[in-house]
């Protein structure tokens, strides 16, 4: 039996033409899947390679008119066993073309949940981006329905309907919380400065600290500067300003951005938490010690790695805020939160050995008339430079004994040379 008929004394064009009438039936099916009331996709035998593996199963049906004696005449079933044998269907479809189709459905469908955004102000926190569930396509099960559907023997309809198998994303900390998340008092500010900046330093500086503004950092979560920060690039908005790659000063989306994590560090430290992940520069930048701060308290990022990382363990939220002063060329970031009573000793920085700087480098600058010299970094001295921080609970027991360490190398001065008219 083929599809409950008894195929016993056909004929091979008998048989190879049941099977084409069959396949017609299975390729005449579709699967409709709908989402949000108004969102359909619809998938068809035709756009997954999907037949009817007729060969196979011609072959099934001659092994099974095999008797034990012997084989018998080709399509003569008198001698079949009773009771009937049942030849199974065998399909073909392309896995490729499903997994192509699953993969833009995805991309149609999948958004990841959006955490509330909020901003401290006069005692009470205040949601400038709404919280938003996210959804997951779940493509296995897609996959799923459309090849049962397809190969679906129990019924004889055309079309079939279905759900989009689509599941909810629910953000970690939504708008309705706003008035649970314990964010009422200052717990930590750190603070950098960049005075002789140039514009587009300046202007990748105050980019980078105001995508950090708001962020809600929710207890037992780890920080990561790189993940929160995105892409730096100049599809991002990011302006070419120097950066230290590669061992030498060069212009790159960007520059400056490490003064954001910079200050950031100074915030994290000060405000006790532990931290995960911190690199310091290749060479002592002196944007970092203005302001009187010693060296040894920068941190380098390079998304996605170097990275900086700390964690929150305060058991609330804390809310980060960005505070910039353009005119005094002053960045600080505020932890707000709820303090668990911890106490921070951080050390004054120790310089423990220094190494005299090169001469000095230049860099043909177009931009600036032919014999003149504009310096865009100072001599810096090679030091190895280490601090402590201890921290202790509330009770007074000592939570954190640490030394943080630098090595920088020696850096010489590096001057634009002008080569324009």
């Amino acid at each position: 039996m083929v599809f409950s008929q008894v195929v016993s004394g056909k004929t091979t064009d008998e048989l190879e033409s049941f099977l084409a009438d069959k396949e017609k039936e299975f390729l005449g099916r579709k699967v409709v899947f709908s989402w949000q009331d108004n969102r359909h996709w619809e998938v068809i035998p035709q756009m997954i390679d999907f037949s009817l593996d007729k060969a196979k199963m011609a072959a099934a049906v001659v092994d099974a008119g095999k008797t034990e004696g012997g084989f018998s005449h080709l399509w003569d079933f008198g001698n079949f066993f009773r009771p009937e044998k049942v030849i199974l269907p065998l399909f073909n479809f392309s896995q490729d073309k499903l997994v192509q189709i699953t993969n833009q459905i995805s991309k149609e469908v999948n958004q990841p949940a959006q955490d509330a955004l909020f901003d401290f102000k006069e005692g009470k926190v205040i949601s400038f981006q709404p919280s938003r569930a996210g959804w997951l396509f779940k493509g296995s099960e897609f996959e799923r329905l459309v090849t049962d559907s397809f190969q679906s023997l129990s019924s004889d309809q055309a079309d079939f309907a279905f759900d989009l198998p689509v599941v909810e994303v629910r953000p970690k900390v939504t708008t309705d919380q706003s008035n649970n998340l314990g964010i009422k008092e200052l717990l930590a500010m750190g603070e950098s400065f960049f005075n002789d900046s140039i514009p587009t330093r300046i202007y990748n500086i105050a980019l980078a600290a105001s995508r950090l503004h708001g962020i809600v950092i929710p207890p037992g979560e780890t920080f990561s500067f790189a993940q929160n920060i995105g892409d730096i690039s100049t599809a991002t908005g990011y302006q070419q300003a120097y950066v230290i790659k590669n061992k030498q000063t060069i212009l790159e989306d960007g520059g400056g951005v490490c003064q954001v994590s910079t200050t950031l560090f100074r915030a994290a430290l000060n405000a006790g938490l532990p931290i995960t992940e911190r690199q310091a520069h290749y060479y002592r930048v002196g944007f970092y010690e203005q302001g009187g701060y010693p060296p040894g308290l920068d941190a380098t990022v390079y998304p996605p790695s170097p990275d900086l990382k700390f964690k929150n363990d305060t058991g609330a939220y804390i809310l980060i805020q960005t505070k910039i002063d353009k005119q005094k060329k002053r960045l600080a970031f505020e932890f707000y939160g709820t303090s668990d009573g911890r106490r921070v000793e951080l050390e004054k920085p120790l310089i423990h050995s220094q190494t005299e700087p090169p001469p000095p480098i230049y860099v043909d600058e177009p931009g600036l008339p032919v014999g003149t010299e504009k310096r865009i970094d100072t001599t810096h001295w090679g030091a190895k430079v280490s601090f402590k921080r201890k921290i202790f609970t509330s009770t007074g027991e000592l939570k954190e004994d640490r030394t943080f360490w630098s090595n920088y190398v020696a850096w010489p001065a590096v001057y634009q040379r002008g080569t324009g008219n």
